[in-house]
């Protein structure tokens, strides 16, 4: 008779010792998850602001020759003067 007892008894501490490790597994999942996730996004920003960096590049010239400075300086100053005219 004492060995029913005995096993009713461990049923409460199982069960939340398996509630425990289940949800453990499911926060581990998520936040590996949401990293994936957050690298992927972390990717696609680094991309457009490369982009972005390689277009102003494109525009204004990397500077490494006095064309590009020239060239850039025309540029610059052609739009400083449009938006100067926008503002009046």
């Amino acid at each position: 008779m004492s060995r029913r007892p005995l096993s009713m008894k461990w049923v409460a501490p199982v069960a939340a010792i398996a509630c425990a490790g289940f949800a453990a597994q499911s926060l581990r999942v998520y936040i590996s998850d949401s990293r994936r996730a957050n690298a992927v996004l972390d990717a696609e920003a680094e991309l457009a602001r490369r982009s972005r960096e390689q277009a102003i590049m494109d525009m204004y010239g990397d500077r490494t020759s006095l064309a590009d400075l020239e060239r850039a300086s025309a540029i610059y100053a052609s739009q400083a003067s449009a938006d100067s005219a926008k503002k009046k």
